[in-house]
């Protein structure tokens, strides 16, 4: 999330964060998708920080948590410190994103589509009451605390029945886009008329909640890549860049048995370390403060509170330099990972390129889908062919007539190959392409089409008459 989203979100009269949640809630800010939803189960997210007490340091030391343990310690003995601490975290988690999802606008920071929406509707519900009378809707309008198109929604809910609204939402949104209109209407005993206003309600209502957000324009942002992609081929160099090129509709050659190696881009090292001074001042004044200790007067209880500050200082400096190395090791492992299965994509091009999930890669290298999902977060790779978003790499995908499995991206690059060539008088329908890609063993669907179709920016085929692509 930009630091223009997030100061929109943090800037508001409603949002009033104690020491102790300020830090969760900037967080789990950040740990948005870009349509406003917290995908991470808390539980993940708990536990996440309580094993990597170094690089979230800061934000732990506010929250208090050494006499929370101990009263936790009694009640479950034999649980381990950290399984303690993340379910201590847990519960305040809880209690950051209930004030998240109290900000505007509503539906930030649901858990899917369906509490996206029942969010929205519970502030519509507080929003009635506020505008109960005339003379409160003229005073919201011209305060403009209240949009024209708040009112219309909330003109609307109060022509529906709240519980069954809500339970619309909550149990039949599958159904919905399935068109199981009559198993919504048996259901919860309405009519065809009914379901139909229910619909144009929710149709009012926003699904990507940071949608409302704009924001405004910035000046141009040059990338710099983090990763570096490297030939280990001998007859391969990588530096033959400008002479290599290859697009979405461009493949080359399969060069056997070459791979690659991937390492921090030289812009993206730099290394960390502690001021010596204040290790030496340690090591220094070692005696002195070790004879403090067996003293009692004043001066020696100072000096041992400057020794105990001197060293929790380095403690936490020792922290953040592990931290950062570990992040940036990960960083390499995942960068390396990713070159190694999307190896056929280096070689072929787009439509070599496999599906991927980050629970899959989580599982390979051990880690949490949590920490990969913030790890290749606007990172980005170098290669000879360009450079590319680390979350390129992730797709969705099915499974072909033999198995095999094709990637999102590679079954659109198809797609766009089959309408570039065909006849622009006699333009390919989706359901002809549905049936073209079929027989080239991609069994998709006539909708499926259509929805890669519209992700590629490709009108359709009425529009594409006598047009060249």
């Amino acid at each position: 999330m930009s630091s223009y989203l997030r100061e929109q979100l943090l800037d508001q009269p409603d949002y009033q964060a104690d020491a102790e949640l300020a830090g969760l809630t900037d967080y789990l800010i950040s740990n948005l998708d870009e349509r406003g939803y917290l995908v991470a189960p808390l539980g993940e997210l708990a536990t996440e920080l309580a094993a990597n007490p170094g690089t979230h340091s800061s934000l732990l030391l506010n929250l208090g948590l050494e006499e929370k343990l101990k009263t936790k310690a009694k009640s479950q003995p034999g649980s381990s410190k950290e399984k303690l601490i993340a379910s201590l975290l847990e519960v305040q988690l809880q209690a950051a994103l209930k004030l998240i999802q109290s900000l505007e606008p509503a539906g930030i920071g649901a858990r899917d589509l369906s509490d996206c929406l029942l969010l929205q509707v519970r502030a519509l519900q507080d929003l009635a009451d506020k505008t109960s009378t005339n003379e409160n809707i003229k005073k919201n309008l011209a305060s403009k605390e209240v949009t024209s198109k708040e009112l219309a929604q909330v003109n609307l809910l109060s022509q529906l029945d709240t519980a069954s609204l809500k339970s619309f939402i909550s149990d039949h949104l599958d159904d919905l886009a399935q068109g199981h209109l009559r198993q919504i209407s048996l259901e919860l005993d309405l009519t065809q008329e009914e379901i139909y206003d229910y619909l144009d309600f929710i149709s009012s209502l926003e699904a990507k909640p940071l949608a409302g957000l704009v924001q405004p324009a910035e000046e141009t942002i040059y990338i710099r890549p983090d990763l570096r992609l490297h030939t280990l081929a001998s007859d391969y160099e990588a530096d033959s860049k400008a002479k290599i090129l290859r697009d979405e509709d461009q493949t080359e050659q399969k060069r056997e048995g070459q791979k690659f190696l991937v390492s921090l881009d030289d812009a993206s090292l730099f290394e960390l370390t502690i001021n010596p001074h204040y290790q030496e001042l340690l090591v220094q004044r070692e005696d002195i403060f070790d004879s403090a200790k067996s003293a009692k007067d004043k001066k020696s209880k100072e000096l041992t509170a400057a020794e105990s500050f001197y060293q929790k200082k380095l403690k936490e400096a020792q922290d953040l330099v592990q931290a950062v190395s570990d992040r940036q090791a990960s960083l390499v492992r995942i960068g390396q990972y990713l070159a190694d299965y999307q190896l056929d994509f280096f070689h072929e091009g787009i439509k070599a390129l496999k599906p991927l999930s980050m629970d899959q890669v989580a599982q390979a290298l051990d880690l949490h889908e949590s920490t990969i999902s913030r790890a290749v977060r606007d990172k980005y790779l170098a290669s000879p062919w360009g450079i590319y978003p680390l979350r390129f790499f992730f797709d969705s995908g099915i499974e072909n007539s033999t198995g095999q499995k094709i990637a999102r991206r590679a079954i659109q690059a198809r797609l766009h190959e089959i309408i570039t060539a065909e006849d622009s008088n006699h333009p390919y329908s989706d359901q002809a392409i549905s049936q073209i890609l079929g027989q080239e063993g991609i069994p998709i669907s006539r909708r499926t089409v259509a929805k890669y179709r519209e992700e590629i920016k490709i009108p359709a085929s009425p529009a594409r008459r006598h047009k060249n692509l």
